[in-house]
Protein backbone atom coordinates (compact mmCIF):
# COMPACT_ATOMS: atom_id res chain seq x y z
CA UNK A 1 0.00 0.00 0.00
CA UNK A 2 2.56 2.21 0.30
CA UNK A 3 4.57 1.47 -2.85
CA UNK A 4 1.32 1.57 -4.81
CA UNK A 5 1.29 5.75 -5.54
CA UNK A 6 5.23 5.53 -5.86
CA UNK A 7 4.71 3.34 -9.12
CA UNK A 8 3.44 5.68 -11.27
CA UNK A 9 6.28 8.59 -10.37
CA UNK A 10 9.39 9.61 -10.13
CA UNK A 11 10.69 7.23 -7.36
CA UNK A 12 9.27 3.93 -9.56
CA UNK A 13 12.69 2.58 -9.53
CA UNK A 14 13.58 3.04 -5.58
CA UNK A 15 10.33 1.74 -4.82
CA UNK A 16 10.18 -1.22 -7.58
CA UNK A 17 13.91 -1.98 -5.81
CA UNK A 18 11.83 -2.43 -2.41
CA UNK A 19 9.24 -4.51 -4.02
CA UNK A 20 11.93 -6.84 -5.58
CA UNK A 21 13.65 -7.58 -2.19
CA UNK A 22 10.15 -9.06 -0.75
CA UNK A 23 9.24 -10.45 -4.27
CA UNK A 24 9.18 -14.18 -2.98
CA UNK A 25 6.93 -12.72 0.51
CA UNK A 26 4.22 -11.53 -1.72
CA UNK A 27 4.29 -14.70 -3.64
CA UNK A 28 4.07 -16.95 -1.06
CA UNK A 29 1.40 -14.51 0.84
CA UNK A 30 -1.00 -14.81 -2.28
CA UNK A 31 -0.08 -18.49 -2.28
CA UNK A 32 -1.39 -19.00 0.75
CA UNK A 33 -4.77 -16.51 1.32
CA UNK A 34 -5.67 -18.40 -1.89
CA UNK A 35 -5.40 -22.04 -0.97
CA UNK A 36 -6.76 -20.96 2.39
CA UNK A 37 -9.42 -19.07 1.28
CA UNK A 38 -8.96 -15.91 2.10
CA UNK A 39 -11.47 -13.91 -0.51
CA UNK A 40 -10.80 -10.39 0.66
CA UNK A 41 -7.28 -10.96 1.38
CA UNK A 42 -5.56 -12.30 -1.54
CA UNK A 43 -7.73 -9.99 -3.88
CA UNK A 44 -6.53 -7.06 -2.13
CA UNK A 45 -2.72 -8.09 -2.14
CA UNK A 46 -3.15 -9.15 -6.00
CA UNK A 47 -5.06 -5.27 -6.32
CA UNK A 48 -2.00 -3.66 -5.03
CA UNK A 49 0.47 -5.43 -6.55
CA UNK A 50 -0.77 -4.66 -10.19
CA UNK A 51 1.74 -2.26 -11.52
CA UNK A 52 4.32 -4.33 -9.76
CA UNK A 53 3.85 -7.46 -11.54
CA UNK A 54 3.20 -5.56 -14.81
CA UNK A 55 6.75 -3.40 -14.73
CA UNK A 56 8.28 -6.83 -13.76
CA UNK A 57 6.49 -8.67 -17.12
CA UNK A 58 4.85 -10.99 -14.74
CA UNK A 59 1.34 -9.71 -16.13
CA UNK A 60 0.07 -13.29 -16.81
CA UNK A 61 0.74 -14.48 -13.31
CA UNK A 62 -0.87 -11.28 -11.23
CA UNK A 63 -3.95 -12.09 -13.86
CA UNK A 64 -4.09 -15.95 -12.65
CA UNK A 65 -3.08 -14.34 -8.83
CA UNK A 66 -6.66 -11.92 -9.53
CA UNK A 67 -9.30 -14.42 -11.25
CA UNK A 68 -7.90 -17.53 -8.40
CA UNK A 69 -9.19 -14.44 -5.65
CA UNK A 70 -11.96 -13.28 -7.25
CA UNK A 71 -13.22 -16.89 -8.14
CA UNK A 72 -12.93 -17.08 -4.44
CA UNK A 73 -16.58 -18.13 -2.67
CA UNK A 74 -17.52 -15.36 -0.68
CA UNK A 75 -17.95 -11.60 -1.09
CA UNK A 76 -16.09 -9.01 -0.97
CA UNK A 77 -17.00 -4.60 -0.87
CA UNK A 78 -18.37 -3.59 -4.45
CA UNK A 79 -15.42 -1.19 -4.70
CA UNK A 80 -12.90 -3.83 -3.88
CA UNK A 81 -14.08 -6.24 -7.04
CA UNK A 82 -14.17 -2.83 -9.35
CA UNK A 83 -10.57 -2.10 -8.03
CA UNK A 84 -9.57 -5.88 -8.77
CA UNK A 85 -11.35 -5.48 -12.08
CA UNK A 86 -9.24 -2.50 -13.00
CA UNK A 87 -5.95 -4.02 -12.25
CA UNK A 88 -6.67 -6.78 -14.39
CA UNK A 89 -6.60 -4.42 -17.23
CA UNK A 90 -3.39 -2.61 -16.22
CA UNK A 91 -1.12 -2.40 -19.38
CA UNK A 92 -4.17 -2.52 -21.49
CA UNK A 93 -5.17 -4.61 -24.07
CA UNK A 94 -2.24 -7.27 -24.67
CA UNK A 95 -2.49 -9.81 -27.23
CA UNK A 96 -0.51 -12.56 -25.48
CA UNK A 97 -2.70 -12.82 -22.87
CA UNK A 98 -6.39 -13.10 -22.75
CA UNK A 99 -7.08 -10.94 -25.97
CA UNK A 100 -11.36 -11.45 -25.82
CA UNK A 101 -11.27 -10.93 -21.68
CA UNK A 102 -10.24 -7.33 -21.71
CA UNK A 103 -13.02 -5.60 -23.22
CA UNK A 104 -15.34 -7.63 -20.56
CA UNK A 105 -13.21 -7.34 -18.20
CA UNK A 106 -13.27 -3.22 -18.64
CA UNK A 107 -17.26 -3.32 -18.70
CA UNK A 108 -17.59 -5.79 -15.73
CA UNK A 109 -15.14 -2.96 -13.93
CA UNK A 110 -17.50 -0.31 -14.86
CA UNK A 111 -20.46 -1.95 -13.75
CA UNK A 112 -18.67 -2.82 -10.51
CA UNK A 113 -18.05 1.23 -9.98
CA UNK A 114 -21.40 2.02 -10.68
CA UNK A 115 -22.95 -0.77 -8.16
CA UNK A 116 -20.71 0.85 -5.48
CA UNK A 117 -21.66 4.29 -6.56
CA UNK A 118 -18.76 5.83 -7.39
CA UNK A 119 -17.70 7.41 -10.37
CA UNK A 120 -15.30 5.60 -12.74
CA UNK A 121 -11.83 5.90 -12.39
CA UNK A 122 -9.14 7.71 -15.19
CA UNK A 123 -7.49 4.61 -15.29
CA UNK A 124 -10.46 2.87 -16.19
CA UNK A 125 -11.37 5.57 -18.64
CA UNK A 126 -8.19 5.22 -20.38
CA UNK A 127 -7.92 1.58 -20.59
CA UNK A 128 -11.54 2.05 -22.36
CA UNK A 129 -9.70 4.37 -24.99
CA UNK A 130 -6.69 2.17 -24.95
CA UNK A 131 -8.88 -0.93 -26.09
CA UNK A 132 -10.31 1.25 -29.14
CA UNK A 133 -6.72 1.05 -30.34
CA UNK A 134 -7.12 -2.38 -32.53
CA UNK A 135 -9.49 -0.70 -34.37
CA UNK A 136 -7.75 2.28 -35.75
CA UNK A 137 -4.82 0.80 -38.36
CA UNK A 138 -5.63 2.15 -41.53
CA UNK A 139 -8.86 4.25 -40.50
CA UNK A 140 -8.00 8.06 -40.23
CA UNK A 141 -11.40 8.64 -38.81
CA UNK A 142 -11.56 6.44 -35.92
CA UNK A 143 -8.02 7.43 -35.69
CA UNK A 144 -8.62 11.00 -35.09
CA UNK A 145 -12.08 10.12 -33.03
CA UNK A 146 -9.54 8.32 -30.98
CA UNK A 147 -7.42 11.50 -31.00
CA UNK A 148 -10.32 13.50 -29.71
CA UNK A 149 -11.50 10.96 -27.10
CA UNK A 150 -7.75 10.97 -25.51
CA UNK A 151 -7.53 14.48 -25.53
CA UNK A 152 -10.06 14.82 -22.95
CA UNK A 153 -8.25 12.62 -20.55
CA UNK A 154 -5.73 15.69 -20.45
CA UNK A 155 -7.64 18.06 -18.08
CA UNK A 156 -7.53 19.57 -15.15
CA UNK A 157 -8.06 17.20 -11.78
CA UNK A 158 -7.47 14.02 -14.24
CA UNK A 159 -4.37 11.78 -12.60
CA UNK A 160 -0.84 12.85 -13.67
CA UNK A 161 0.09 9.24 -15.19
CA UNK A 162 -3.49 9.35 -17.22
CA UNK A 163 -2.85 12.00 -19.11
CA UNK A 164 0.69 11.32 -20.24
CA UNK A 165 -0.40 7.90 -20.92
CA UNK A 166 -2.77 9.07 -23.01
CA UNK A 167 0.03 10.63 -25.81
CA UNK A 168 1.69 7.44 -25.88
CA UNK A 169 -1.29 5.98 -26.89
CA UNK A 170 -1.68 9.24 -29.65
CA UNK A 171 1.53 8.07 -31.02
CA UNK A 172 0.86 4.26 -31.45
CA UNK A 173 -2.61 5.49 -33.29
CA UNK A 174 -0.79 8.05 -35.04
CA UNK A 175 1.95 5.06 -36.89
CA UNK A 176 -1.42 3.37 -37.05
CA UNK A 177 -3.05 5.73 -39.62
CA UNK A 178 -1.52 8.76 -40.99
CA UNK A 179 -0.34 9.56 -43.92
CA UNK A 180 4.06 9.13 -43.85
CA UNK A 181 4.35 12.62 -44.33
CA UNK A 182 2.66 13.87 -41.85
CA UNK A 183 3.58 10.40 -39.29
CA UNK A 184 6.56 11.42 -37.87
CA UNK A 185 6.18 14.45 -36.85
CA UNK A 186 3.11 13.73 -34.56
CA UNK A 187 4.52 10.92 -33.38
CA UNK A 188 7.33 12.48 -31.69
CA UNK A 189 5.22 15.42 -30.62
CA UNK A 190 3.00 12.54 -28.91
CA UNK A 191 5.90 10.91 -27.49
CA UNK A 192 7.33 13.76 -26.26
CA UNK A 193 3.80 14.69 -24.68
CA UNK A 194 4.48 11.29 -22.57
CA UNK A 195 7.73 11.71 -21.94
CA UNK A 196 7.28 15.34 -20.28
CA UNK A 197 4.16 14.27 -18.37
Amino acid sequence: EAAAPHLRGRDQIVWLGRLDEAREEFRVALDWGLSEGHKDLSVRLATLLGWYCGLRGLRRRHREWLRSGLELPGEIPPRARAEALVAMTTFGLNPDIDPPDDERTIREARAAFAEAGLPVPDELRFRELASRLQHVPGDPGAGEALGVALAELRQPGVDPWVQAASWTIEAFSIVSWAPFESRQARVEAAFEQSVEG
